[in-house]
């Protein structure tokens, strides 16, 4: 989402870029629990990330680093100034690069350098770089890399229409050129170091109480009971896990 509007403080901005967000505590549209573990939790705002600016050359500079309930990663609220009225910037928010400061230019589409930060197409991307916040196809949105600490890598980049990039899996697919991404790793690098002090901790994230299937009764789950011997681990519904591929080819 992009927002233009008057030069105003960063707290006013802020706030016109959230929106409440309703709770489905994994039950679906009849009550019925489709995912386990949820529920509770603090009160969340979503935050309007623009997921697509296009390809027009936009320089933004970047007003505050925030932090969003949703994403592990932090927010960059970017403000890019109108030449037509200097008194109107326009403001949206992007996934924040590692090691880039607040009060810092960064340029979005077109030609833009390959400078940390900086938003640009594959085909601009020279080999060996890190980039995050990847489109998969052109005009659709970023969808690849966009967790803390996370990143892709260009592999083969030789002007064609087809660029090689290796994605956080290590798995490495070929993407059209055209295709935006950001230069660098995504931020928040230490957020795989958190843990979770006491169980209020994960009460306050909305995660409930974790019950083993073997200790429920048969009617609940399939491994409950103990009188029917092992069993292949199973879903609550008894489909198989563990070792079974689920991606659709």
């Amino acid at each position: 989402m992009l927002l233009t509007c008057l030069n105003h403080s960063v707290p006013s901005v802020q706030k016109l870029l959230k929106r409440g967000a309703s709770k489905t505590a994994g039950k679906n549209h009849t009550g019925r629990t489709t995912v386990f573990h949820m529920g509770g939790g603090h009160k969340r705002k979503k935050r309007f990330v623009d997921k697509n600016l296009g390809n027009a050359p936009v320089a933004g500079l970047i007003v505050s680093t925030n932090y969003t309930p949703y994403q592990s990663n932090t927010l960059s609220l970017i403000r890019v100034p109108l030449k037509e009225d200097p008194t109107t910037s326009l403001y949206f928010y992007s996934p924040s690069t590692h090691s880039i400061k607040d009060n810092s230019f960064l340029s979005f589409g077109g030609n833009a350098k390959s400078v940390g930060g900086n938003r640009t197409v594959l085909q601009n991307i020279p080999t060996g770089t890190l980039i995050h916040n990847v489109e998969l196809y052109p005009a659709k949105g970023s969808c690849v890399a966009r967790s803390a600490g996370t990143s892709c890598q260009v592999i083969r980049n030789d002007g064609s229409d087809k660029t090689l990039v290796k994605l956080p899996s290590g798995k490495t697919i070929l993407l059209n050129s055209k295709c935006l991404a950001t230069i660098g790793i995504c931020s928040n690098v230490s957020y795989k170091n958190q843990f979770l002090k006491k169980a209020g901790s994960a009460r306050w994230l909305g995660v409930r109480p974790t019950v083993r299937g073997i200790a429920m009764n048969p009617v609940d789950h399939p491994h409950g009971g103990r009188t029917g011997g092992g069993r292949h681990p199973r879903t609550p519904w008894g489909k198989l896990t563990r070792g079974v591929k689920t991606r659709s080819r």
